[in-house]
């Protein structure tokens, strides 16, 4: 074992501090779920227990992902050189191909399982856990495959960042965001002349509905009011993607002085990306309806598109920072800001067109964009992965000719 620096390791010892913490609270958290959900098994039965039990496994899986990052940048805080640096991964072949296999099985057997909860429900959380994670697990495969990715306990740090500070510091700023668009509301409410007046009548309508169908015929001509949609797509189509692609790369720009090439920095930030869609579908699992497969296949879109963009605004980043080319990463930001406000958009009006379909007065155009998501999804979808595809090329590419460093290779 060799000293490599005497001198305290800032980086490492931030990441070993937040990924210690990080999974001390997850697993807590995931103890209170689990003795949660078993009272709630006992009291009330499997179906009241099962959200909060498919949760729990979630989070324990999340907790034990941060162990590698907190033991590895221990070891580096304390200038101890990591095995492995420099090794080969010819088995990374049959690993891709066994999680393409097991996938759509887990698909499948989760899809019995919810249509036979009396027999099935024991299986759904492993199962709902495999569906969520392998979709993710085999998009970061196919993106690193052949990209050098740094020295282990980076790679660990970036992606346990991207399961803990990242997510936090997301959250953070979308409430902002949303308190923001609140106070706006509030102020053009109180500027109107009746519209507190209205408020409070509808207010007094919603109180003496009883069933929810009454309760959307309410609502939908303020659902689909054009107002309500510019609001809603400014919000999450224009706002929330700006946030997301600015912060997701949380690991890359802690390690940004650390990072020897965009190359690298395409890899890191692809972890990141991969650490934070883990998290989001994972905490997003807790159904397990009928539309279980379809939705869990869905949110497999959705990893993809974190683990694209957050890959492209690390590479940008990086290029900016080492090679000074701003203009790449003003172009690879506003693309990857574009490919997640196309995403949201859909979704979106997919919502909104659910909750008012066969109203009276709804628009049809908008129940038409519902009925077409799964094909604008489905056509996004592979947009993302042969764009995925051409930069994976242009980047093995440059990496051939250019120097290699302390480096790691994926190599299938």
């Amino acid at each position: 074992m060799q000293n490599v620096n005497s001198s305290t390791h800032w980086p490492s010892l931030l990441t070993f501090i937040v990924c210690l913490t990080g999974g001390l609270f997850l697993l807590g958290l995931a103890g209170l779920l689990t003795l949660g959900g078993l009272v709630t098994l006992v009291n009330e039965g499997y179906e009241s227990a099962l959200g909060a039990l498919m949760i729990a496994v979630g989070t324990f899986f999340l907790a034990l992902l941060l162990a590698p990052g907190a033991y590895l940048s221990y070891r580096r805080m304390n200038g101890m050189e990591t095995a492995g640096q420099g090794a080969q991964r010819p088995w990374l072949r049959w690993t891709m191909s066994a999680m393409a296999i097991l996938w759509p099985l887990s698909l499948a057997g989760g899809y019995w399982a919810a249509k036979n909860l009396e027999w099935g429900w024991p299986l759904l959380p492993i199962v709902n856990l495999l569906a969520s994670g392998l979709p993710i697990a085999l998009f970061t495969a196919l993106a690193l495959n052949r990209l050098r990715v740094g020295p282990a306990w980076r790679a660990w740090s970036v992606f346990g960042l991207g399961i803990t500070a990242g997510p936090l510091l997301l959250i953070a700023a979308e409430v902002m965001l949303f308190s923001f668009i609140f106070a706006l509301f509030l102020l053009y409410v109180g500027l109107t002349p009746g519209m507190v007046a209205a408020i409070q009548q509808l207010s007094e309508q919603i109180q003496i509905i009883s069933d929810e169908e009454s309760l959307l015929r309410l609502l939908a001509p303020i659902l689909t009011s054009p107002s309500t949609l510019l609001i809603a797509l400014f919000a999450l189509a224009i706002g929330v993607p700006i946030i997301e692609e600015l912060l997701k790369p949380i690991g890359v720009w802690l390690f940004a002085d650390h990072i020897l090439s965009p190359e690298e920095g395409f890899a890191l930030g692809i972890l990141g990306g991969a650490a934070y869609a883990l998290f989001e579908t994972l905490g997003a699992s807790a159904q397990f309806g009928t539309e279980w497969a379809s939705l869990t296949a869905a949110r497999s879109g959705t990893g993809l598109l974190h683990i694209l963009t957050t890959g492209l605004t690390s590479w940008a980043l990086v290029s900016a920072w080492r090679e000074h080319r701003y203009w790449r990463l003003a172009g690879i930001f506003t693309l990857s800001v574009m490919l997640h406000a196309a995403w949201n958009t859909i979704s979106v009006l997919s919502a909104l067109g659910g909750l008012v379909d066969g109203l009276p007065g709804s628009p049809e155009w908008l129940s038409r964009a519902a009925q077409s998501t799964p094909y604008a999804l489905g056509m996004h979808a592979g947009i993302m992965l042969i764009l995925l595809g051409l930069v994976k090329r242009r980047l093995t590419a440059d990496q051939a000719a250019g120097p290699r460093g302390e480096t790691e290779i994926n190599q299938v």
